[in-house]
């Protein structure tokens, strides 16, 4: 089982409670906080927020934080991204 399922209901990290896994979570923080509600925030703050929820999460390696970086840079390339947003 995932550490971020067995957060108490209580602090600030009460909120992980709603999501089952890592995947769910990005998908709700990117909803929380995109400005128009599309999901879409900037590349840098979806890095920032998926490393230190891996880092809570305790079973995500640094290998794979590393390569899911790679990636989105690599489609943020190709796809010519150029105002920096992801999970839309």
């Amino acid at each position: 089982m995932s550490p971020l399922r067995r957060q108490t209901c209580s602090g600030e990290n009460a909120w992980l409670l709603h999501a089952q896994n890592m995947l769910e979570t990005m998908k709700l923080v990117c909803e929380l906080l995109s400005a128009d509600g599309d999901g879409s925030i900037p590349l840098e703050l979806f890095y920032e927020i998926y490393e230190y929820l891996a880092k809570i999460d305790g079973t995500i390696s640094a290998k794979t934080i590393q390569a899911l970086r790679d990636y989105l840079d690599q489609f943020a390339y190709v796809n010519h991204t150029t105002d920096g947003s992801t999970c839309s």
